[in-house]
């Protein structure tokens, strides 16, 4: 199985852990009956109950969702370089006016 949808991750996940669409419901307080939804792609949860799930079954929000891995989010540097102002590249100092603000760092 490629995991390419979340019903597809949330189904190989709870099999890995050996977690029951019963017991996974009752962990994170919806309804069997929004389980079986989601388990066979026919919903997909509230971004709160998508945390749930991810907390409960030991798994990234960013993966369950959208099956990107930890190492593939990019960091704060990288995204910092994606950062553009009118379509226009930023300076070095603005992008570190952004890591600052970001940060809560003041001068």
């Amino acid at each position: 199985m490629t995991n390419n949808s979340f019903s597809e991750r949330l189904r190989s996940i709870m099999s890995d852990r050996g977690m029951s669409q019963r017991e996974l419901a009752a962990q994170i307080g919806v309804t069997e009956a929004a389980m079986s939804r989601y388990l066979k792609g026919e919903r997909e949860p509230h971004l709160v109950t998508a945390n749930r799930i991810a907390q409960e079954l030991g798994v990234t929000l960013q993966w369950l969702v959208g099956g990107v891995r930890v190492s593939e989010v990019p960091t704060g540097e990288v995204l910092v370089d994606l950062v553009a102002r009118n379509g226009k590249l930023l300076s070095k100092e603005q992008k570190v006016e952004i890591v600052r603000v970001l940060m809560g760092v003041s001068e």
